[in-house]
């Protein structure tokens, strides 16, 4: 648009901020043009309104912010003295008379006389609402110069090929020495991005897209809206962050602040950083000059014209009764925006495809409304070497898999030497200065961790350092940690089992089906409950811990903790020395034995072994056992010879390892020789242990412990050292790592990537003793 010949005059163009700025670039010499946008001219026009309006409805009328906005723009189309034959309607009316009794809505009174002896001009406005178009008309409307040329529309199977083609077409533009900056793509819906973003990298082609991501959902603004406190540092969302809290600062003593607060953060984008020289992505189709070239991609039925329907706050019906457009007339006027785009674009490139990687599609019903030419497209072969050679991938997949010969294969196998079918799937390594940059220098382990690093390095990388698998919790874990809470509270004074679960149910999202299992799962945990209780008479262990988290830290190159939570320590003080007992709660399936920690694996036991007699929180620790403890069964077992109770009451006993000690143990259990606490205690007649009881001396203790200790350095080590290559473990014919693994899709594991180990049937790697464990 040429706006020298009103260089003299003192003008004011009514236009969008993204025309103002092509304008003032093609218009270097202007000096009295002032711009405003539609929506800034309307509210001086009529009247605007600030939080304290917002702030005044939402707490009157109990709104939440967004349909206290809606409210306010349809102000704009009522006549405040007018009584309706609409219910809606007259309570806007008197919303609109009480604001202004309040005086809570902001005129410019001086407005309309500051524009009297100005030139007004009303530009790239077609789609305006009926209020708007009566204030407009009484100024100038102007556009560019109508080329109205016939034009085609290319017709592609892929929304890949339609991408590719627009790339194609604008190298051979830039070939004859047309600006980047003067080519737009358009009509970019979020099907679009990912492949726009992919491709324009294959041919290294710069572009500046708009993505409107909010900062709302950043880490910084979580932080702050946690613990109201600004980070020490300061960045684009930071700043963002802080100009959101000023704009409402006039709200601060509002009980609706944190409104206003999130509202102001949800509607703030990330600044995105813009090249001097690239192409410009935008979702809206919208007028360019004579000189620019614009790409009209996804001219597809249903996504361009863009169709609006009767949903809003007010119906059609009610927008017939004042100033507002309905739904079909603001559609009509959308598709005259669109028709008059392609017929006044001198450059212009339409495209639409069938299909895309989830949906398919039909052609807009505008092609065959303006007769337009369509000319189907095929993507062959294509000025980006890298693309090529991933197209001759596809075709030799077909042909092999299918036994169907494209066209362009021949002389995609005649331009490329290529590797078919052969992949290179090894960890290239990352260095350790960007490694602990990444982490912060702060490592945490746990026996989670651990578990996933000896199981495979890869995996753990994935997990736990690029954390693409955050935490999701699903039923199998609100049925875990409802039961580990309730066992946490059981021995309190004033503990009543229906209070704490109903507290801890009313706090949950639960399906009506989940509801239902839960309720029948009440009665086995108050089962669980009275058998634990009196298990209690078994033993002289009076001391006990729930839930207790205990850490280790270590001193490596950075900063490097181990924590657990152990559900139960139980102990007693026995001249000067304190007896132990570690349970571990479990509501899945259950594997009590430690055979597989000479591989680093079911470490679970022997870290909190390890953590209790290295952690202090013990003065003299002397462990009675490791165990742990099945509350929850799917399904009782029959055995003729017990009743149901007696049955539970079995289930319900420890698993694990225990002091050989008779001593100690006899503190502990009472009535060891009949496994009534402790599962698997067998005695001989001589008083001797069974050569299949799981005991273990003082001595087997420490080396357990010192054992996990080596495990846990050596992991830690190589953590630090940025060793995370692809070796899952295969323990005689069971895959312990990739039967679960969540990542195992793109890890392309190799046979030679697996690590096969031995079953091992006892702790004689300990020091090679044999212990007569587990055989």
């Amino acid at each position: 648009m040429n706006l020298e010949k009103y260089k003299d005059e003192k003008v004011l163009l009514i236009t969008t901020n993204k025309t103002k700025y092509k304008i003032l670039k093609q218009n270097t010499s202007l000096k009295n043009i002032k711009f405003m946008t539609k929506e800034e001219f309307i509210d001086n026009y009529f009247f605007s309104w600030d939080n304290k309006t917002i702030d005044y409805l939402i707490s009157k009328y109990n709104y939440d912010i967004e349909l206290v906005k809606i409210i306010l723009k349809n102000l704009y189309a009522i006549e405040i003295n007018k009584e309706y034959d609409n219910s809606k309607l007259n309570e806007l009316t008197d919303i609109y008379k009480e604001l202004v009794d309040s005086n809570l809505l902001i005129y410019n009174p001086l407005f309309k006389e500051s524009i009297k002896n100005t030139k007004i001009l009303v530009y790239n406005y077609p789609v305006l609402e009926k209020y708007e178009e009566e204030v407009l008309s009484q100024y100038e409307f102007i556009s560019d110069e109508k080329t109205n040329t016939k034009k085609c529309v290319y017709h592609f199977n892929t929304l890949e090929e339609e991408v590719i083609y627009v790339i194609e077409e604008i190298i051979k533009l830039v070939k004859t020495g047309v600006d980047l900056n003067k080519i737009y793509i358009s009509n970019v819906g979020n099907e679009y991005l990912y492949t726009i973003y992919k491709l324009f990298s294959y041919y290294h082609i710069p572009i500046n897209i708009d993505l409107n991501s909010s900062i709302y959902g950043s880490k910084i603004v979580r932080e702050y809206l946690k613990n109201k406190k600004l980070p020490g540092f300061n960045n684009g969302i930071v700043s963002s962050l802080i100009n959101c809290i000023n704009q409402v600062v006039d709200v601060s003593d509002s009980k609706n602040y944190n409104q206003f607060l999130e509202d102001k953060l949800k509607n703030t984008t990330i600044s995105m950083p813009k090249y001097k020289n690239a192409v410009n992505i935008t979702k809206d189709v919208d007028f360019t000059s004579s000189d620019e070239y614009l790409f009209i991609v996804g001219f597809n039925q249903d996504v361009l014209p863009k169709i609006v329907r009767d949903d809003d706050y007010l119906s059609d019906n009610e927008k017939k009764k004042i100033n507002l457009y309905t739904s079909t007339e603001i559609n009509m006027k959308e598709k005259k925006k669109i028709i008059s785009i392609i017929k006044s674009t001198s450059n212009l490139y339409l495209s639409y495809k069938d299909t895309s990687t989830f949906n398919e599609y039909l052609k807009s019903s505008l092609i065959d409304e303006l007769e337009l030419e369509i000319k189907d497209k095929k993507i062959d072969i294509t000025n980006s070497e890298l693309y090529n050679k991933l197209i001759l991938n596809e075709k030799l997949d077909d042909y092999y898999k299918y036994n169907e010969k494209s066209s362009s294969l021949s002389a995609l196998i005649s331009s490329y030497d290529i590797k078919y079918n052969t992949y290179n799937n090894k960890f290239k390594g990352i260095a350790t200065s960007d490694l602990y940059n990444y982490i912060n220098s702060s490592l945490l382990i746990s026996y989670t961790s651990l578990n996933s690093y000896y199981e495979c390095k890869f995996k753990y990388y994935v997990n736990y350092i690029l954390k693409v698998n955050p935490f999701e919790s699903n039923f199998s874990t609100v049925i875990g940690n409802l039961f580990h809470y309730i066992f946490s509270v059981m021995d309190n004074s004033l503990f009543n089992f229906e209070r704490e679960w109903d507290n801890y149910i009313k706090k949950l999202e639960l399906t009506d089906k989940e509801k239902f299992f839960l309720n029948n799962l009440k009665a086995d945990l108050l089962k669980d409950i009275e058998i634990i209780k009196n298990q209690d008479d078994y033993t002289g262990f009076n001391n006990k811990l729930y839930e207790k988290e205990v850490n280790i830290y270590y001193d490596k190159k950075i900063n490097t903790k181990l924590t657990g939570k152990i559900d139960k320590l139980v102990s007693k003080s026995i001249n000067g020395e304190e007896l132990i007992s570690i349970i571990d709660y479990k509501t899945g399936s259950i594997n009590n034995s430690i055979n597989n920690l000479k591989y680093g694996l079911s470490m679970q036991l022997p870290i909190y072994l390890y953590l209790v007699k290295n952690s202090g929180i013990y003065s003299n620790p002397k462990i009675v056992g490791i165990y742990l403890q099945k509350v929850l069964h799917s399904k009782i077992k029959y055995d003729f010879r017990k009743n149901v109770n007696q049955i539970m009451e079995d289930n319900l006993k420890l698993q694990g390892y225990t002091t050989s000690d008779k001593n100690r143990l006899s503190l502990y259990d009472k009535d060891y020789q009949n496994s009534s606490l402790i599962k698997g205690i067998k005695t001989l007649k001589s008083g001797e242990f069974d050569s299949r009881s799981k005991v273990v001396d003082d001595e087997l203790i420490d080396k357990i412990s010192l054992y996990t200790e080596r495990k846990i350095n050596e992991a830690v080590d190589s953590i630090l050292e940025g060793d995370f290559m692809i070796n899952p473990k295969v323990i005689g014919k069971e895959n312990v790592s990739c039967r679960w693994c969540k990542f195992k899709d793109i890890c392309y594991k190799k046979n030679d990537d697996i690590e096969y180990k031995d079953v091992v049937n006892n702790l004689d790697f300990l020091e090679g003793e044999d212990n007569g464990l587990d055989k």
